[in-house]
């Protein structure tokens, strides 16, 4: 018997549903696009401010780099204010702008602290170069030549470097005050200077012509007056003369013999005796027998012409002079020893105390008498040669933070010195006090 059934759907349960399937995978798509984007803008972000972080530190560098230059070199400086002005825009982290300001900061206070050890010295120095007879100076700044100057005056080789030196140090301050100063206007002043330094030593020597040391004598009879007719010493014998205030190293200029009178030149010798007992003959065995009428004579180692032995020159100045030897000064005076014809004999000693004029007829038959004498000192020379070191500066080992000594002893007396430091380039003068 056949049976018959309604007829009924089949659900498929392995299929999903189309509606729950499609919002799954938009929202998985919109996840990845979402996350590939956020990636791309961190990673651009990253990449930015690494970019930054690096401009930031090559900045740093050249700063520093310019920094190191302009140590080097001061003359960058302008150029250097430009260029660090930039890197101060430059955008940093907080921490890093706060460092590189107080870097700043503290090179500002190291330059300010040096320039008030050492105000005068911002690199120039100077050298004075001689080539065979030429003498130059030279003076640089960082090492670079800014004034040079040749010394194209009379005088020795000595001479020419003492002028370089002296001018090169007026130079080289002028030009540490400022560097800009006009280079006619520096040569100008340094020849006014110079002139007024000859102009200054010409007086000077002008002045020692007329000023010098002068001691005065009285007169005396030759040999007692008339009506005595026999030879014999002068009265007084010794005339003489007390000198004092004459500084020690004074030479004997000269001595002046006034009114002298004598009816027989030939007969009168002279000689004059120091305090120390150094004889020189003044005059002596001249004339021959030529009357001396109030003659004055100057008796001078500078002197262009000597006494006659035939001839009573006119007065006026002339060399000592004797023309026969062996003349005899009796007690007190030196007896026969005499035979020194140059002032320059005495020397440069201490010529303070009493001076002896031994004046002496050696034949009989004439008289004569003088109305004064005098003897004039000039001061000692300058000596500048030889310069003798005698004590030379001693090694020294100090502790950081200690101070250090060196002396140097020479002869003459009164010689000054400059201390120098070798810069690697060249010595430069030393500042009294400052840090090395």
């Amino acid at each position: 018997m056949s049976v018959l059934y309604s007829p009924t759907l089949r659900t498929d349960y392995t299929r999903s549903k189309p509606g729950k399937n499609n919002s799954a995978i938009k929202f998985v798509l919109c996840y990845l696009i979402a996350s590939i984007s956020f990636n791309g803008l961190f990673a651009q972000e990253v990449s930015k401010e690494e970019q930054a972080r690096k401009e930031a530190e090559l900045k740093k560098q050249e700063a520093a780099a310019l920094e190191a230059k302009l140590k080097a070199n001061p003359n960058m400086s302008g150029r250097y204010d430009v260029l660090h002005d930039k890197v101060t825009t430059v955008k940093l982290s907080g921490e890093e702008e706060k460092q590189l300001i107080l870097q700043k900061q503290a090179a500002e206070r190291t330059k300010v602290m040096a320039d008030k050890k050492n105000p005068s010295l911002p690199g120039v120095e100077y050298k004075v170069i001689t080539t065979g007879n030429e003498v130059e100076y030279v003076i640089t700044n960082a090492h670079k030549e800014i004034y040079r100057q040749t010394i194209n005056l009379p005088g020795s080789i000595y001479q020419k470097q003492v002028i370089a030196e002296k001018e090169a140090i007026y130079a080289s301050n002028t030009l540490r005050r400022n560097l800009n100063y006009p280079v006619d206007a520096l040569k100008a002043e340094i020849r006014s200077l110079v002139n007024q330094a000859s102009s200054s030593s010409r007086q000077s020597n002008n002045s020692r012509i007329t000023a010098d040391y002068t001691f005065n004598g009285g007169g005396g009879t030759i040999p007692g007056g008339a009506p005595t007719t026999t030879s014999g010493p002068a009265s007084p014998y010794p005339a003489t003369i007390a000198v004092s205030g004459v500084p020690a190293g004074a030479l004997v200029k000269s001595v002046t013999i006034s009114g002298m009178n004598h009816t027989y030149s030939d007969d009168i010798d002279i000689v004059l005796q120091s305090p120390t007992g150094v004889n020189v003959i003044l005059m002596s065995d001249c004339g021959l027998s030529d009357n001396l009428v109030g003659h004055n004579y100057t008796f001078s180692d500078g002197a262009a012409l000597s006494l006659d032995d035939n001839t009573a020159l006119a007065s006026g100045t002339y060399k000592p002079t004797n023309f026969v030897t062996g003349d005899n000064w009796p007690a007190p005076g030196p007896g026969t020893t005499p035979t020194s014809t140059t002032l320059s004999t005495f020397g440069g000693v201490n010529h303070n105390g009493t001076w002896n004029l031994f004046i002496y007829d050696d034949v009989g038959g004439d008289v004569g008498d003088w109305a004064s004498w005098s003897i004039t000192f000039t001061d000692p020379p300058v000596l500048c040669f030889p310069i003798n070191l005698t004590g030379q500066p001693s090694n020294t080992a100090i502790c950081a933070g200690a101070n250090g000594s060196f002396t140097v002893v020479a002869t003459p007396p009164g010689v000054t010195y400059n201390w120098q430091v070798n810069t690697g380039s060249g010595f430069t003068y030393l500042t009294n006090g400052g840090v090395y």
